[in-house]
């Protein structure tokens, strides 16, 4: 995914009616900083939490955000050297406590965003689990793919595996899409209905 593509996410879930306005926190998850919704949205306190999170990438970006992961409902920073490095070596001190480092909790988040450019099969479960421990009234998991002439194996494939999350589902989800055709991009979003 391009730092464009981001953008023009972030411009169509607020078209899908996404306010930054209307929320205290944003959560965004599973993408890197630079390619991240974050970093169109730092004036609205966001915190990226992701496996793909490289620290002075966050710094560079202004965003608040942590190498870590969703489980349970919990937002869980794990223990290890890279982490270490950073939260005990910052200027705001911040222990290892019971699963993080002092880390935003994840009642202080009313909203979470996802975007993705590349989607797998095997990713649906992972979608899945992190959609529906997400207790937000609001939750928009967004995919670009690229615009081609025809429809070919891949873009039937997304669409395919889209339509298999969102029957995972429960019924309260709907997917909507739109073409960017002057980007050559073709955008999808699942959100509450």
């Amino acid at each position: 995914m391009k730092k464009r593509d981001s953008l023009l996410m972030l411009e169509y879930m607020k078209s899908e009616g996404f306010n930054p306005n209307n929320h205290e926190r944003v959560l965004e998850l599973l993408q890197s900083a630079p390619l991240s919704l974050s970093k169109d949205l730092t004036k609205y306190n966001p915190f990226l939490l992701s496996d793909k999170v490289v620290y002075l990438e966050l710094e560079e970006y202004g965003i608040d955000g942590a190498y870590g992961y969703l489980e349970n409902s919990e937002i869980i920073v794990p223990k290890s050297l890279y982490n270490d490095e950073h939260f005990l070596n910052t200027k705001i001190l911040r222990p290892h406590e019971k699963f993080n480092y002092g880390i935003p909790h994840i009642s202080e988040f009313d909203v979470a965003v996802f975007c993705e450019d590349s989607i797998e099969e095997k990713s649906t479960n992972i979608y899945k689990t992190i959609v529906n421990s997400l207790s937000f009234n609001n939750v928009y998991f967004g995919f670009i793919t690229e615009m081609y002439p025809k429809i070919d194996f891949n873009d039937k494939r997304l669409v395919y595996i889209f339509h298999q999350l969102l029957n995972q589902l429960d019924s309260g989800y709907k997917l909507s899409y739109e073409t960017v055709s002057e980007e050559n991009k073709k955008l999808y979003l699942i959100k509450k209905k």
